[in-house]
């Protein structure tokens, strides 16, 4: 399987930054985020709607994840 390595520039230990760690953190913690997010993903496969559509779709889920940061969970 060929995969390919996407990454974002962010300076170190800004918001950003800290909302991305958090991020993995948790999808690497939660069972249940890794399958929610696997299924935004797999969305866009089945979409014929687009990438903006999806970007979207994605988005909410992403700021859903970062709020949990900003809740102290």
């Amino acid at each position: 399987m060929d995969r390919k390595i996407r990454g974002k520039k962010v300076e170190y230990q800004n918001k950003l930054w800290n909302n991305l760690v958090f991020f993995r953190d948790h999808l690497n913690s939660s069972e249940d985020a890794r399958i929610e997010y696997l299924k935004v993903k797999n969305y866009h496969e089945k979409s014929s709607k687009g990438i903006n559509e999806y970007t979207d779709h994605k988005e909410d889920f992403v700021k859903k994840i970062f709020n949990l940061r900003l809740k102290g969970v």
